[in-house]
C-alpha cells in the first residue's frame, strides 16, 4: 500500500470516527430546545445553573451535612428528571458513537497495511 494510499485511509478513519457522532449530538441537542409541545432541559443550562450556585455552596455544604431522608429523595427526583431527556439523546449518540468509531477504528488498522509496519 502506498504512503498516500495509508495518509487517506489515516483521514477516512478519522472522519468516520467524528462526524456521524458530531451530527447525531448535533441532531439530539439542538439549539432550539422546544421539541413539539414539550420543552428540554439543554446540558448548557444544567451546567449554568450550577455555576450559578457557587457562591451558594458554603449553605448548601451546611444544609446537606444532616439532610433528611425527604429532602435526599427530593434532591435525586429533580435531578434525574432533569437529566432524563438528556440521557435519552444521549443514548443515541453513544450509540453512533460506538459504531462510527469501531468502523473508523477499522479503516485506521487497514491505513497500517497488512503486517503493520507503517512507519509514518
Amino acid at each position: 500500500m502506498t504512503k498516500r494510499a495509508r495518509l487517506a485511509l489515516k483521514i477516512l478513519s478519522l472522519c468516520v470516527s467524528i462526524i456521524p457522532p458530531l451530527a447525531a449530538v448535533l441532531m439530539c441537542f439542538p439549539v432550539w430546545l422546544e421539541q413539539g409541545s414539550t420543552k428540554t432541559v439543554s446540558g448548557l443550562c444544567l451546567l449554568l445553573i450550577c455555576l450559578c450556585l457557587i457562591p451558594f455552596y458554603r449553605q448548601i455544604k451546611e444544609y446537606f451535612r444532616s439532610p433528611s431522608a425527604v429532602m435526599i429523595w427530593l434532591v435525586i427526583c429533580v435531578a434525574m428528571t432533569l437529566i432524563r431527556n438528556i440521557m435519552d439523546q444521549m443514548l443515541l449518540v453513544s450509540y453512533v458513537a460506538l459504531f462510527s468509531n469501531a468502523l473508523g477504528s477499522f479503516i485506521y488498522n487497514l491505513s497500517k497495511g497488512e503486517h503493520g509496519d507503517s512507519k509514518d
